[in-house]
């Protein structure tokens, strides 16, 4: 069964007093310090998804706002999952359990940067979770690594409106299902040395689980097929690449060299990376992983 990111939310409710009073709008950027910070050590709880508090913060905002007003704040998400190599959808998921601030309909968006991907609403309260798997509204693949996403929830009641944004979220690969295959996609920038046919030694989690998940497949023609691809298709730095590619997992699955193939092709819309195609019949075994 596929894991449900949950989302950790810290909303910090606004000051008192305003220095522009009379804006349409009131903005929380919340910053957390690690331990590097200066100042005195302070004891604070855990981070966990408290909707007394969020509910709390949030009406105190309208509040603040007054009749008409737009109230907007920003929330950090953080997953431990996304994290880890190839973590599979759903990328952000949004309870509506965490909110019990009255609103009578609601927009949901996943945006790129300013750009909206993806986008869905409602005329009554949600009842279920939302979650996003990576598409777009029209089913195109949109989710790429090392590209951020966050969302946007606006809540509306009569003139009153409350807007809850995230922070990013950024993975470095990621797993693409589709008929003909499984494609398991990492950035170059994490595989290779900057301008180099080395792989990295930060790559080895990655590398791993690649091997790992190759030997639980069943391969066309007894070969496996990876796609590198790379700005200058033709150079000899992308050949290195494909051939350390080659390299490392007939080494690593001990088979001969020829059963690992590696096509170079130019950056298309996934971008700078590196896809491992597996068969279909590999699914159950990578959900089970």
């Amino acid at each position: 069964m596929m894991q449900a990111l949950g989302l950790v939310l810290i909303l910090i409710p606004a000051q008192a007093s305003d220095p522009k009073a009379g804006q349409s709008s009131i903005e929380q950027d919340i910053t957390i310090k690690g331990k590097s910070a200066a100042g005195p050590a302070v004891n604070v709880p855990a981070p966990r998804a408290d909707k007394a508090v969020i509910d709390e913060v949030i009406r105190s905002l309208n509040i603040a706002a007054g009749k008409g007003k737009s109230t907007q704040f920003k929330i950090p998400v953080y997953s431990k999952r996304l994290s880890r190599p190839f973590p599979d959808p759903p990328y952000l998921v949004f309870s509506p359990h965490l909110i019990e601030t009255p609103y009578e309909e609601w927009i949901f968006e996943i945006l790129e940067g300013d750009k909206i991907i993806w986008r869905i609403k409602g005329n009554e309260p949600l009842q279920e979770k939302i979650t996003w798997d990576g598409l777009s509204s029209d089913g195109a693949e949109a989710m790429r690594v090392e590209t951020g996403y966050h969302f946007r929830f606006t809540g509306r009641r009569s003139t009153e409106e409350f807007i809850l944004i995230s922070e990013p979220i950024m993975v470095k690969s990621l797993v693409l299902r589709r008929y003909v295959g499984t494609h398991l996609e990492v950035s170059n920038s994490l595989l290779f040395e900057p301008g180099k046919s080395a792989l990295k030694g930060e790559a080895q989690d990655y590398l791993i689980t690649l091997g790992r998940r190759m030997r639980n497949t069943n391969p066309r023609d007894d070969s496996y097929r990876f796609i590198l691809y790379d700005e200058k298709p033709g150079s000899l730095l992308a050949k290195a690449r494909g051939a350390a590619l080659k390299k490392y997992f007939s080494e690593d699955l001990v088979i001969n060299p020829k059963k690992i193939k590696v096509q170079v092709m130019p950056v298309a819309e996934r971008g700078d990376v590196t896809v491992c195609i597996l068969p279909s019949a590999s699914d159950s075994s990578l959900r089970a992983e």
